[in-house]
């Protein structure tokens, strides 16, 4: 991810260790003043500080659409039935809560390629972040995002690039003739299709970082393929 790109989440997302000097990796980012976050105890912090090594997590979708920002705000809010609405009337990044995590749309020009992920390519930027404090909706982000994008694809023909924070490529999905099935999504990174939700989960989620990995070997969340 560029310089450009670091300011730019920056300016959305000031943080305290920022204004002071220090690296934006060592900050906590700050939750948009008008979201409600639950109480959580210290205790509670540090033992999710014990199990994750990262202060935010994000998942992230690109991919491109025929139309403006606000005509794919408002096709998702439809389709997906969230609630994405300009933050602080910025028209350029939308927000939302969706399914008890930060949820977020906007251009994705603030990027530049960065090996075989090829940003510069594609319009639009959503994704699912959980900073600290939300640490316990991590084992429904994958979940969650993979499922936004088999019904993007189902409903608006949008296909795209799935990456783990900034630098991990976790699918690159076309479309494709799938015996059986008709136009689906295919993964060209594990060459297999996204036609079972379980399977295609185990394999994107194999390419996390290995504290995520509790997440989806219990067996009663995923059966392993």
């Amino acid at each position: 991810m560029c310089k450009k790109a670091l300011a730019w989440r920056s300016a959305l997302y000031p943080c305290h260790s920022e204004r002071n000097g220090e690296s934006p990796s060592s900050c906590i980012l700050l939750i948009p003043p008008y979201i409600h976050l639950p109480f959580i105890a210290n205790s509670q912090v540090s033992k999710e500080a014990s199990n994750q090594t990262y202060m935010s997590a994000t998942i992230n979708y690109f991919f491109n659409y025929n139309g403006t920002l606000l005509e794919l705000a408002s096709a998702m809010n439809m389709w997906l039935g969230c609630n994405l609405a300009p933050y602080e009337g910025n028209q350029e990044f939308f927000f939302s809560r969706f399914l008890s995590m930060e949820f977020s749309l906007s251009s994705a020009e603030h990027l530049e390629n960065d090996g075989e992920l090829d940003f510069e390519n594609f319009q639009y930027e959503l994704g699912f972040r959980t900073p600290l404090p939300d640490a316990s909706a991590r084992p429904i982000q994958l979940p969650t995002i993979l499922v936004v994008v088999y019904a993007l694809h189902r409903s608006l023909d949008i296909t795209g690039l799935l990456v783990y924070g900034v630098d991990t490529l976790l699918a690159r999905y076309f479309e494709q003739d799938i015996d059986g099935y008709g136009r689906r999504l295919y993964d060209v990174i594990s060459d297999t299709p996204f036609v079972s939700f379980q399977a295609h989960l185990d394999t994107i989620a194999r390419k996390l970082p290995k504290d995520w990995q509790d997440f989806y070997d219990n067996p009663f969340i995923i059966q392993n393929s």
